[in-house]
């Protein structure tokens, strides 16, 4: 039996006793925590091949089945993303970003994570607005959701948003 299968069926019994009915539709433990990047969310706004897997993620949050997080820099990154993609006005992209505080997932930038996002940058050649992301997700136990190729092959804390289940 699957680890799954069996929380389901231990939940599935212990409901039993108490006469009352199991649905799975309601029981997670543990949610899984993701720090998302900027080349995700910015999906959420600008439709392309992309976007399903993006607003598959936003979803799964809304449900909640999992658990999102992003450092506060993100309101510049996103920004700068939705205003030289052109297409939006000003309006438009303020309401990206005020979307991020509704959401509740916008956390202060710690400095350990910061530090160490300066360390990946030197190390790895990686440019800084990259590995504050991943530094997030590696201090924080989560991992990374990116729609960049080259992060996901190469850092185990990073996930591409196409690998997403």
């Amino acid at each position: 039996m699957s680890e799954d299968g069996l929380l389901r069926y231990i939940l599935r019994e212990n409901a039993a006793k108490k006469g009352e009915e199991y649905s799975s539709d309601y029981i997670y433990l543990v949610k899984p925590i993701y720090v998302l990047d900027p080349s995700v969310i910015s999906r959420w706004f600008i439709r392309d091949e992309a976007s399903e897997a993006a607003l598959k993620i936003r979803a799964d949050y809304v449900r909640g089945h999992i658990s999102l997080t992003v450092p506060d820099c993100i309101l510049f990154h996103l920004a700068d993303i939705l205003q030289k993609h052109g297409g939006l006005t000003g309006t438009d992209i303020a309401a990206a970003l005020k979307t991020m505080y509704d959401m509740h997932i916008i956390m202060p930038l710690r400095a350990q994570s910061a530090c160490r996002a300066v360390e990946m940058a030197v190390e790895d050649g990686l440019e800084m607005s990259k590995a504050v992301y991943l530094a997030e997700a590696e201090l924080s136990g989560a991992r990374l959701l990116t729609n960049d190729e080259q992060i996901a092959s190469r850092y185990y804390a990073a996930i591409h948003i196409s690998n997403y289940r």
